[in-house]
């Protein structure tokens, strides 16, 4: 990650919202600005491509050799069950410290990371985003606005910057209950001034009071993983969910509350990387289901669902191709993506969209369209085969490329 620091502009135009004279200018007292942290990348409303998601995933480790491991520090607010972390102490013959500085392992969850970002706006009402050179380039606008004073302590300022720092602001105001001269003013330009011409969105960076916390995060002496994937590792010695329990754990979903409460607890301690392709179908078919269990809010289902809820997509546009093609990429992303589920996928297609959506078992219809019809091109199977590669890293490769599913 870049180091460019990040300041906050501030021209404060309060106090002349009552004043009488449409001559006012911003004063030199008026004018700071302020570091308030490191940039940390673009923000992305598709958190599959968050900045945050890949600083997540740069930041902690997998595939830990647990022999080697003596003592764990376990953060607050995870959601990781006890008692499965004491199965984990058991087997490997691991204790639990209270010092982070002396463990060999620390335990951290995605919130641990999150909380030492921030975010702002870019372009919009509240502030604009600036690289530190563009800002120079159209820092002449706000000159008819100030003294000469104020002016020069602007660009003063602004010299004192590195290179490559972005500049936050300035910040829009309401101009409501303001005095008729303040309206008629040069201040009231700041509104619209610079606006225009942004040339940063929304963006995330690290507050400067956490620099410490993400240093020591970044420390290449210290591993760092995550409750999800301790959570894995705890449930190495579990059962594998198949086809069969996908059925029968599909059926108590629908059922009872306490066939509900049955289900969901064989979900939470079964082997979860080797079960996470029916995981995965089970939220996506059943996660509204869920819900009302009390279950859903025990730790160890926690811990399952912040790893599979995105799996939870509604079920709108079912007689769409488009939310089968999302759900291939998902479990494509997240190596997923078997044969089997491949069938079942299709079926689906064959049966909401052909069928219901298109209408092709209308008996009215002069189509014929049957399950097997339903398949993969041998174009892309030809592909496969050259390349040498799963379907998972052939999907995911090109997520966002391919339109509609692959048939």
């Amino acid at each position: 990650m870049e180091n460019k620091k990040i300041y906050r502009l501030n021209i404060s135009v309060t106090d002349y919202h009552n004043t009488n004279d449409a001559n006012v200018l911003i004063q030199k007292k008026d004018i700071s600005l302020k570091e308030i942290g490191i940039y940390a990348g673009m923000h992305e409303y598709d958190y599959e491509n968050n900045i945050l998601k890949k600083i997540v995933k740069e930041t902690v480790k997998k595939n830990i050799d647990w022999n080697n491991i003596k003592t764990i520090y376990r953060s607050e607010n995870l959601t990781l069950s006890r008692d499965k972390l004491s199965l984990l102490k058991s087997k490997y013959n691991i204790k639990i410290i209270r010092d982070q500085s002396i463990a060999d392992v620390s335990i951290i969850s995605e919130k641990t990371i999150e909380k030492l970002f921030s975010n702002t706006y870019g372009g919009g009402y509240y502030c604009s985003n600036w690289t530190l050179e563009t800002f120079k380039n159209h820092i002449k606008k706000l000159e008819h606005t100030m003294t000469s004073e104020a002016y020069d302590h602007l660009i003063n300022l602004t010299s004192l910057c590195p290179d490559g720092s972005v500049i936050q602001g300035i910040g829009s105001f309401s101009t409501w209950n303001t005095s008729d001269s303040f309206r008629k003013s040069k201040l009231y330009d700041l509104n619209d001034l610079f606006h225009s011409d942004t040339d940063i969105n929304r963006i995330y960076y690290i507050l400067t009071e956490n620099q410490k916390e993400w240093e020591a995060l970044n420390d290449p002496s210290k591993i760092f993983v995550l409750d999800v994937y301790v959570n894995e590792v705890c449930s190495e010695d579990s059962v594998i969910l198949n086809w069969e329990n996908y059925e029968s754990i599909s059926k108590m979903l629908n059922s009872t509350s306490e066939d509900r409460v049955v289900a969901m607890t064989l979900m939470s301690n079964c082997k979860i990387e080797e079960s996470k392709t029916i995981l995965a179908l089970l939220f996506y078919h059943k996660g509204n289901y869920m819900k009302g269990s009390p279950v859903w809010n025990q730790v160890a289902f926690k811990t399952l669902r912040k790893q599979f809820d995105h799996y939870m997509m509604g079920h709108y546009g079912q007689s769409h191709s488009g939310v089968f093609s999302k759900l291939i990429h998902k479990l494509a992303e997240d190596n997923a993506l078997t044969e089997e589920s491949i069938t079942h996928i299709c079926t689906l297609v064959f049966e909401r969209v052909l069928n219901n959506g298109c209408g092709f078992n209308n008996e009215n219809s002069a189509f014929d369209f049957k399950l097997e019809d339903v398949k993969l091109k041998q174009h892309y199977k030809d592909i496969l085969i050259k390349q040498n590669q799963t379907l998972s890293q052939f999907v995911a490769k090109d997520v966002y490329a391919i339109e509609d599913l692959p048939f």
